[in-house]
């Protein structure tokens, strides 16, 4: 056989060991013997209580007391569907795991597309994109909105990579562009902060002379109706809910003051040693850009610059606009940069030379396979489930309106009664005022009438309960406050996390 034919029987082997990876991954969570909600962050439970409302006709809400938009569309109506179309909890379990392979699955062909559209070995190409695959499928397992944005990105990638292709004149061109326009649509509807992402890539374009050379009036009027349902987005928020940004960004923006903060960055503490290889590969492409430049693509000049910045300009926005911690999801962008640094850094002869090296790529090649053997899908944090179990118990003797912050996720999803979201995530544009006005807690719960409140006590209860509101925001945003030092009607430990039940109306 010829070295094609070995490199096309050994990258055709990649990619099945990769689906039957993901695969077993995906079905030993399905085959679980705990509690299926044990494998899902908190957060996603805020979507499918909103799309269970959504399906059932009761409307975008998660209490049925405010209409919130507190949640990245696209994802929130994707679950929606599949509750409309009848899947009980363990249906959404197994939705989520289809999910899980079809998004791991789609960024290995996208990212096997992309290298070989520049010209990459075969080999190589697969190995690279089962590497991408495998740093991706870890975020796909917590149940986030990233399940979709991260394929859109690559699929964006992939489309403007084909100049060819979105260059056509005339009708075709019109189409090929709208369909172009269609997947930015998909993207940023996914993960709305994307949208700074469009703009840098908008922007590198624009100032390309090899781009503007090649496009015309109906490439433009075609990207832009693909864009259209953005604006719709835009339309259907200021008219419904009265706000241009979903309530959830709104509420995580509420800062005291302006300048960088240290919350945002504490999540890098998390991060393994390859998410700060990839990290360091992204930032050596970046500052190697100018010397790379002129061997780059019309094309790649502008996706370079705007994938490679996009993270570090996000991350740094999030640090002057918010207080917030920022979770591991929060870090889906890094995944594409790495595939257009790994791309930019292809278009020098000597990395090609480097990755050749027979030893070099074996070594490549046991390290990709042995992280897809180790494919899993783990268990989240338990005591949001456990507790969440132990509060629906509770309510369903226990008549009255609830209020409970942080972890309220699983809460919110379980309980038979409605639950006002403290931290302002799932509430409305008025709810944040109170937040920003920094009233007091018992206050802001009386105009609510609140009969229960719900603690979580990271440390030892001892008497007195300080509810902080919200918990999750650092000393730079606003909050509210409130001392509970009645005796709780109910009390639990899970895993060290006391959860605790104020009756605020002890005389109903």
């Amino acid at each position: 056989m010829t070295r094609a034919q070995w490199n096309w029987l050994a990258a055709c082997a990649i990619g099945i060991f990769l689906a039957l990876g993901t695969a077993h991954a995906v079905i030993k969570g399905l085959h679980t013997p705990f509690n299926w909600m044990y494998f899902e962050q908190d957060d996603f439970f805020y979507y499918l209580k909103v799309a269970q409302n959504l399906a059932t006709g009761q409307g975008s809400t998660f209490n049925g007391i405010v209409p919130t938009n507190g949640y990245h569309p696209l994802w929130l109506l994707l679950i929606s569907v599949a509750v409309k179309a009848g899947a009980g909890a363990h249906g959404i379990f197994v939705f989520l795991g289809c999910i899980i392979w079809l998004a791991t699955m789609s960024v290995y062909g996208l990212t096997l597309r992309i290298f070989r559209e520049r010209e990459v070995d075969l080999l190589l190409s697969s190995l690279l994109a089962a590497f991408v695959a495998v740093y991706c499928e870890h975020l796909f397992t917590e149940g986030m909105e990233v399940n979709l944005a991260v394929p859109f990105m690559f699929a964006v990638i992939a489309a403007l990579q084909r100049v060819s292709w979105w260059s056509a004149l005339g009708a075709r061109g019109f189409f090929r562009s709208a369909i172009i326009g269609l997947l930015v649509s998909g993207m940023v509807l996914s993960r709305l902060d994307t949208a700074m992402l469009v703009a840098l890539l908008a922007v590198f374009l624009a100032i390309d002379p090899g781009i503007r050379d090649i496009v015309r009036l109906p490439q433009i009027v075609g990207a832009c109706s693909g864009c259209l349902p953005v604006a719709a987005y835009v339309v259907v928020n200021r008219v419904v809910f009265h706000t241009l940004l979903p309530v959830s960004g709104m509420a995580k923006q509420l800062k005291l003051d302006h300048g960088f903060t240290s919350k945002a960055a504490t999540g890098f503490y998390q991060f393994s040693g390859t998410q700060w290889f990839n990290i360091i590969t992204i930032l050596s492409v970046l500052l190697a850009l100018p010397w790379i430049w002129k061997k780059l693509r019309p094309v790649e000049r502008a996706l370079a610059p705007a994938f490679l910045l996009f993270p570090f300009l996000y991350f740094a926005s999030l640090s002057w606009l918010s207080d917030w911690y920022l979770w591991g999801w929060y870090w889906y962008a890094l995944r594409p940069a790495l595939v257009v640094a790994l791309l930019v850094a292809f278009a020098v002869p000597q990395v090609k030379t480097a990755f050749a090296w027979t030893p070099v790529l074996a070594l490549f090649a046991l390290f990709t396979l042995f992280r897809i053997s180790r494919l899993r899908w783990d268990e989240q944090i338990r005591s949001t489930v456990d507790a969440g179990l132990e509060l629906q118990a509770f309510g369903t003797t226990h008549p009255g309106i609830y209020a409970m912050g942080d972890r309220s996720g699983v809460v919110g999803y379980l309980l038979p009664r409605p639950i006002v979201q403290t931290e302002g995530l799932m509430m409305d544009r008025d709810f944040l005022q109170h937040i920003a006005a920094q009233e007091p807690l018992r206050k802001v719960l009386s105009e609510f009438h609140v009969r229960y409140y719900i603690g979580t006590a990271m440390e030892p209860y001892s008497g007195c309960f300080e509810a902080v509101e919200p918990w999750q925001a650092g000393s730079h945003s606003p909050h509210m406050r409130g001392l509970f030092c009645e005796q709780p009607v109910a009390r639990w430990t899970h895993e060290g996390v006391e959860t605790l039940i104020f009756d605020l109306q002890p005389s109903k």
